[in-house]
């Protein structure tokens, strides 16, 4: 019993020393970048074998040198070669001499482990015939080679060929090699937990034509010190294998490249202080399709964080690329790729680059601050270079120095639901022909949106505000839409600027529904740009002018609302050979501006027709004396300090004999034509002129009136209609109908209560409408009343920054941080677990902590909301846990030794009980 208790406590403080020795392996790193030439004193035993000059070599298809010759023939090999007892070489330190391969074995099935080994100075790999290295498997499976010391082997540290499978790579030392770690043709390998340094030829890890390959937990340092083109790791054509958790730090090549293959997984590994040549990449994807790369951390390289040359379907997701002295992440003729929620920042250059690219979608991504410290005009967050159908949404794009977005002789690309904030150009567009740039907030750029030679675009349902200059600039850019965007607040910092220009050749688009107010200069400047249409445009309370038109040809203005401004419309060009002509001006609304309509000088062939010009304070209309053959017909004038004053040449103030109506005529119509009998002849200026057929009524019935008493000014709507309500005062009704957004459609209701049109509600896009209803009386007495209402059917976006996913917090509760889009916004609030209990906050914050300190430990579910003030409401929840355990240390959980040292004890006592029994 003396004996069993002996053997009991031995293997008791074995396994003890075990589980400690591991702890201990796991706490450590070695940082000692001097290296002993004694390698003996790396042998993990206090006796060992010295085979100098004594290659092992294992041929298990040949009895001389088989598994049973070697274990019966040296003390250095032990085991039978079963998964129970398999053949255990260790303790052996072998100096190849320059010469030989150190362990060399083939065509075996037999388990066997090789470890606790100091393996040096293997001959060299050299092609065709010699292929040394400091262990060799070739056509072997089973192997298990562990905690082994490699050092300055001339070829490869460890190399697997010809079919070798199944074998395990773990927690090796690997310093000074000529190469690493390969494996050729041998799938289903694990490489973990190894340690290199300084691997100064090949790549430290290489694996080709080899699937179901594991590379993980390997720390990787100074490779490819004399071959600056090796990579830490390299795959060639394999596929369905992980490179992960790996950190590769100080690499003369490339971190990670995959040449050929597909699904593989690139997973939390770690590249960094890579400064070999300029061609650096710290994610190498060539020729390789449907990979995964998330959560790697990229950064302080000489070149690019991660690229992709001919690669498709790939997801690049959760990765922080930061500091590379190149580009964050590039594609070249790659397609159907999704990046994603990747930290892009600090990169020099580009945060991201694409050319020649197909079908990419980029979303929910942060671009920030990547620029070039020596040529702040490098400095982009995303480029599209000949790029078709990408699709860029809900990116972060901030601080890029010179232009968030480029878009380059490319078709057909969408940049929709970005939030674009201080560069010198936000979203910038160059040959490019059918962009669609949509429901984008771009603020406090030089530029918020800018064309240049584009086709067919579409820019919608933008907020482009707080501009440096101009918000909307289109340069030789034709039959585009520019439709329902915010251009407010532009020309901050350059005076006088638009809230959209159209510069030089920029003919045939059309301007509709855009809102742009506070403008420094104008809302719409149009500069030598022809045949464009400008209709149901609010451009109010603009330092200069509502609409600008310079040197400009044959654009057509109508249904605008121009109010507070200095001109409400000015015409205008600098000589007869460079004119602005043929202009039509209709069925505007001219308010409370110094002038309503300016025609400066050389605006000649104009047509202004059936305009409001009301309570301006100086001029309806000015006409200056260099102006000729502008015809002025059925504008109505009413409260103007002067309603007009004509110094043209050959000014035509009727037409089709009909003049305009003039609140302050005086004559009489005395046969009921709505003509007056007399000329109007209060037109002051040089040009002597008179309106030879003012239109008047001087029926002595009561005018009706109409006023509306709902919806009030700015009142939110969404999807369905608004009703109404009126005050009518007329005793004689004829019709009474309403119109929308100045279009010519009618539509008649009695009574004075109703619901808009739904039909008609649904073909009017987001954003200000203009409802105006009507009422005339049997003799034709007109009265209107408008109101502007706002519709808004798009929910609000809302996207949590912090906290994250699954993120553990203590007794403190939780900060928050969102990003929310919404131009309407009404409240927020948030709730936990479901609870109804609302708490409402307005920016950025903490979670209730009374809240926080009743809610139990485990997952909590805090969701946030949203609201418009149309009513739209959205959520987006995350899922945070509350532990208020102390933090354990890095490393094994002692807890769990603690655990596997119980179970094991157990475990032997119930072996020595049964077996003493």
């Amino acid at each position: 019993m003396i004996c069993k208790k002996t053997n009991l406590k031995i293997l008791i403080l074995t396994l003890l020393a075990l589980i400690g020795s591991n702890v201990i392996l796991n706490f450590s790193l070695d940082s000692n970048n001097s290296y002993s030439t004694d390698f003996k004193e790396h042998v993990n035993s206090s006796s060992y074998w010295d085979l100098t000059g004594t290659p092992i070599y294992i041929d298990d298809t040949d009895p001389s040198y088989n598994w049973i010759t070697t274990e019966s023939t040296f003390p250095w090999c032990s085991g039978s070669g079963t998964w129970v007892d398999p053949y255990i070489i260790e303790n052996v330190f072998i100096n190849g001499e320059g010469i030989d391969t150190c362990i060399f074995i083939k065509n075996s099935d037999k388990y066997f482990e090789i470890r606790n080994c100091t393996l040096i100075n293997s001959g060299e790999w050299k092609a065709p015939s010699t292929y040394n290295a400091g262990i060799k498997l070739d056509n072997v499976k089973n192997g298990l080679l562990e905690n082994n010391t490699l050092n300055y082997n001339q070829g490869r540290a460890i190399a697997l060929e010809s079919n070798s499978i199944d074998n395990n790579i773990i927690e090796n030392t690997l310093k000074h090699n000529y190469g690493g770690i390969l494996i050729d043709y041998s799938p289903n390998n694990n490489i973990l937990r190894n340690r290199f340094q300084n691997t100064t030829w090949s790549h430290a890890i290489c694996f080709s034509t080899s699937n179901n390959t594991m590379v993980k937990n390997n720390y990787i340092l100074e490779s490819g010190m004399i071959n600056k083109i090796a990579n830490a790791i390299l795959s060639g054509d394999s596929y369905n294998s992980e490179i992960r958790d790996n950190i590769m730090i100080d690499a003369e090549g490339s971190g990670i490249k995959i040449a050929g293959g597909t699904n593989n997984i690139i997973f939390n590994n770690s590249v960094s202080l890579s400064y070999g040549t300029i061609s650096i990449i710290a994610i190498y994807i060539i020729n390789s399709n449907s990979n995964s790369i998330s959560n790697n951390t990229l950064y302080d390289n000489l070149g690019r964080g991660i690229y992709l040359s001919n690669s498709h379907g790939n997801r690049i997701f959760h990765n922080h690329i930061a500091l590379n002295r190149f580009r964050g992440i590039s594609l070249s003729n790659s397609d159907s790729n999704q990046i994603y929620s990747n930290n892009i920042s600090l990169n020099q250059e580009y945060g991201l680059y694409a050319y020649d690219c197909f079908n990419n979608t980029i979303y929910s991504n942060l671009f920030h601050n990547n620029q070039n410290p020596i040529d702040p005009n490098d400095g982009v967050g995303i480029y599209v270079n000949k790029g078709q159908q990408n699709f860029i949404t809900k990116n972060i794009i901030s601080d890029n120095e010179e232009r968030g977005i480029i878009l380059e002789n490319s078709i057909d690309n969408e940049v929709i639901q970005n939030a674009i904030f201080n560069h010198q150009r936000g979203v910038y567009a160059s040959q490019c022909n059918g962009t669609i740039i949509s429901h984008n907030h771009i603020y406090e750029n030089s530029y918020g949106i800018a064309l240049d030679h584009c086709k067919e675009s579409l820019i919608n349902l933008n907020n482009v505000s707080m501009q440096g200059s101009d918000g909307i600039k289109l340069e030789y850019s034709t039959n585009n839409q520019i439709t329902n965007n915010i251009a407010n607040g532009n020309g901050i910092y350059s005076s006088p600027s638009g809230g959209i220009s159209l510069y030089v050749s920029s003919d045939n688009n059309y301007l509709y529904n855009n809102t742009c107010l506070y403008n420094q200069g104008y809302g719409i400047y149009i500069s030598q740009s022809d045949q464009n249409q400008l209709k149901s445009n609010n451009l109010s309370s603009n330092d200069d002018c509502g609409i600008y038109i310079y040197g400009s040809q044959r654009n057509s203005v109508q249904y605008n609302h121009a109010e507070d401004n200095e001109f409400g419309i000015k015409l205008r060009a600098t000589s007869t050979a460079f004119t602005t002509t043929y202009n039509n001006v209709t069925n505007n609304l001219f308010k409370l501006n110094d002038h309503g309509i300016y025609l400066e000088q050389y605006a000649n062939n104009s047509f202004i027709s059936d305009n409001q010009l009301i309570d301006n304070t100086i001029y309806g209309i000015l006409i200056d004396n260099l102006n000729q053959d502008n015809i002025i017909t059925q504008n109505q004038f009413v409260g103007n300090i002067i309603h007009a004053r004509d110094d043209g040449i050959n000014t035509a103030w009727s037409h089709d004999g009909i003049g305009n109506d003039w609140d302050n005529y005086t004559g009489t119509d005395s046969n009921d034509d709505g003509i007056g009998d007399t000329p109007y002849i209060y037109i002051f200026g040089t040009a002597g002129s008179e309106d030879p057929y003012p239109i008047y009524d001087d029926g002595d019935d009561i005018p009706p009136t109409i006023a509306i008493l709902s919806p009030e000014l700015n009142d939110f709507f969404r999807s369905e209609s608004p009703s109404f309500s009126l005050d009518i005062v007329e005793s004689y009704t004829n019709y009474t109908w309403y119109s929308m957004n100045g279009s010519v459609t009618k539509f008649f209701f009695s009574g004075s209560n109703g619901v808009i049109d739904q039909a008609f509600w649904d073909t009017i896009l987001d954003g200000t409408i203009n409802i105006t209803f009507y009422i005339n009386d049997s003799i034709g007495f007109l009265d209107q009343d408008s109101i502007i209402v706002q519709k808004d059917t798009v929910l609000p976006e809302i996207s949590i920054v912090s906290p994250t996913l699954n993120q553990v917090f203590g007794s403190s509760s939780p900060s928050f941080d969102l990003f929310v889009v919404e131009l309407n916004f009404f409240q927020s609030w948030y709730t936990i677990n479901n609870d109804p209990f609302e708490f409402y906050f307005t920016g950025n914050g903490a979670i209730n902590q009374t809240a926080w300190n009743a809610l139990p430990e485990g997952e909590i579910i805090i969701t946030f909301y949203v609201e418009d003030e149309a009513g739209n409401l959205k959520s987006e929840a995350i899922t945070v846990i509350k532990d208020l355990s102390t933090p354990l240390v890095p490393g094994y959980q002692l807890w769990v030794l603690m655990g596997i040292l119980l179970s094991s004890i157990l475990t032997i006592g119930l072996y020595y009980k049964k077996k003493y029994q």
